[in-house]
């Protein structure tokens, strides 16, 4: 797996602990708080539906995990609010 932490098109967003998971039939739903003390919420959508065994096991695996979220740099959140504007624009 490629180490992401050398790639200088990424940023890091968000490093959450996460504390508590809800899984349900075909989502995880992780709960955590992240480096910066703030709360988060991750919803991990699946497009097959999880047996009983299946959730109970990534639930126990996930709630004893820490999350890192990246984004490129390129596109920064301003440049795609901006473009988003231009386009609705020109609609």
């Amino acid at each position: 797996m490629e180490d992401l932490t050398s790639n200088n098109d990424l940023v890091m967003v968000a490093d959450i602990e996460v504390t508590e998971v809800e899984p349900g039939r075909t989502m995880l739903q992780m709960k955590g708080t992240g480096a910066d003390r703030s709360d988060y919420r991750i919803e991990l959508h699946l497009e097959v539906p999880m047996d009983r065994t299946t959730r109970t096991a990534l639930g126990e695996l996930l709630a004893q995990s820490d999350l890192r979220v990246w984004r490129s740099v390129k596109n920064t959140l301003k440049s795609r609010r901006l473009r988003l504007k231009r386009a609705a624009k020109k609609a």
